[in-house]
């Protein structure tokens, strides 16, 4: 899959972002196994979880994290027009 990537990158000037559910406290092992399977570099995208949220149960519902999603890809969608996404 990093090579499909990568084609990308050389041959249509991609770029990526990272965007995922998992708790930004992931964040090095996301890192570590972007860069040993040769992924390219990009953002991370990733959703804030602290023991001390008062909707720890909720962080952990599909609901919670498609909101988080839909919102970031909004986000790319609003402040990027002219460019093509692959999803």
């Amino acid at each position: 899959m990093s090579e499909r990537y990568r084609h990308y990158e050389l041959y249509y000037n991609a770029t990526f972002h990272y965007l995922t559910a998992s708790p930004d406290q992931l964040y090095p092992f996301l890192h570590e196994f972007i860069q040993r399977e040769k992924f390219p570099l990009g953002s991370y995208h990733m959703r804030h979880f602290t023991w001390f949220d008062i909707n720890f149960l909720q962080f952990f519902s599909s609901k919670s994290f498609i909101k988080q999603k839909t919102k970031i890809l909004h986000m790319f969608f609003q402040q990027t027009r002219s460019r093509k996404f692959i999803l």
